[in-house]
């Protein structure tokens, strides 16, 4: 009797794993994608830190112009001045100085927006079971994502509807 017990025991626990199998694989995963950038733009402290990496570029661009004249010159075979020496380190100096504050200030600027938008793809996660909820633009869905998704249906991009509860939440 003990032999039967223990032959019908490995039987039916054979038959719950392959059931459970079954059941995990029939259930599929659900994978929908947001464009990140875009929630994080809708949200004010989103807003605000466009507008200073945009203040950003311009002002990086003009040290860089300035700086690349100098280079221009050397590379023509001109030897700087002194005052041309000294305005070059300057110049160096300055534009990493503006680099790194502009990057702490939009650090700290986007950083409300950045958990507001987590929290609420969080949200828009559990409500509607989604099990992995990827950025379209790293994924490949943009030109500029490094192409982990070749192909996927439009509606799985859900980032009109996280940008609208950003949006709701701070009118």
């Amino acid at each position: 009797m003990n032999r039967l017990s223990f032959i019908l025991l490995v039987v039916l626990a054979a038959l719950t794993i392959a059931t459970s199998t079954l059941i995990a694989q029939g259930e599929g995963t659900q994978i929908v994608f947001v464009d990140a950038q875009a929630a994080i733009n809708a949200h004010p402290a989103g807003a605000t830190a466009s507008e200073l990496q945009e203040q950003a570029r311009v002002e990086v661009n003009a040290l860089q112009t300035d700086l690349q004249a100098l280079v221009e010159k050397v590379n023509a075979g001109t030897q700087l001045t002194p005052e041309e020496q000294s305005r070059f380190q300057q110049l160096r100096t300055a534009l990493t100085d503006v680099q790194q504050r502009y990057a702490e200030q939009i650090n700290t600027t986007v950083q409300p927006a950045l958990e507001a938008v987590n929290a609420i793809i969080a949200t828009i996660a559990e409500e509607s079971d989604y099990d992995v909820v990827m950025d379209s633009v790293v994924a490949g869905q943009q030109p500029q994502g490094i192409n982990l998704i070749i192909y996927a249906k439009p509606d799985l991009n859900i980032t009109q509807q996280v940008v609208e509860r950003v949006r709701a939440a701070n009118p």
